[in-house]
């Protein structure tokens, strides 16, 4: 896109083929060096042109750096709550011009690689931001929680106390008591924990186990 028109239609065949190629991108869309969304694909998301969305905080983050950027998960113009990927455009003589991105639902990016996995497997498996918020978990019903935060997991003081060390560290493991995946009896569990990093955006990655299926 350097040295393009943001507005043109070789824009709006760049995101046409992005969007093509990745079926778990919302929309695509270039963005002007203000935060005006521009071109937006595909056409039933075309409303959403003209949004303005310069104070969300990745494209603060964005206009700052002049780098690419990932967002943590907000509820999006187009509805969802997605996260988004902007990377900067430039022109020839390196002048910001934009950015191009990608919007995407992180629930079904990542229930297609990490379902098929735990499904066969006693474990739960879960990513959260280091707000608290669950961006994906093995249980549907508990994507888009807080665990600071949502009623469900007050009666927890042990699943409250390992989520702020998940929050504050980039790795480790812990013990705490939970349900089970069918949301049965609570049971002692075992979780272990990894960062994914992208453009400055941390998700912790958890993989938990109930004790009594350990011994077994």
């Amino acid at each position: 896109m350097s040295g393009k028109d943001l507005k043109g239609d070789y824009a709006r065949g760049v995101l046409k083929r992005l969007y093509g190629a990745n079926p778990y991108i919302i929309d695509c869309e270039t963005v002007s060096n203000k935060g005006i969304m521009v071109v937006v694909e595909p056409p039933e998301h075309s409303s959403s042109e003209g949004a303005d969305i310069s104070r969300q905080a990745h494209m603060v983050k964005l206009f700052k750096t002049k780098k690419p950027v990932m967002s943590g998960s907000f509820r999006s113009v187009e509805g969802p709550d997605a996260a988004v990927i902007h990377h900067p455009v430039f022109s020839p003589d390196r002048r910001f011009k934009g950015s191009v991105s990608a919007l995407f639902a992180p629930e079904y990016l990542l229930g297609s690689i990490i379902g098929p996995v735990a499904s066969n497997l006693p474990v739960d498996i879960f990513l959260m931001q280091t707000d608290g918020l669950m961006i994906y978990d093995v249980d549907p019903k508990q994507i888009g929680l807080n665990v600071f935060q949502d009623p469900l997991y007050q009666p927890f003081p042990e699943l409250l106390a390992l989520a702020r060390k998940v929050a504050s560290a980039n790795e480790g493991t812990g013990v705490y008591r939970f349900y089970r995946k069918d949301m049965e009896t609570p049971v002692t569990k075992v979780a272990y924990w990894r960062t994914a990093a992208l453009h400055g955006a941390m998700w912790r990655l958890v993989i938990t186990c109930a004790e009594d299926s350990i011994k077994e």
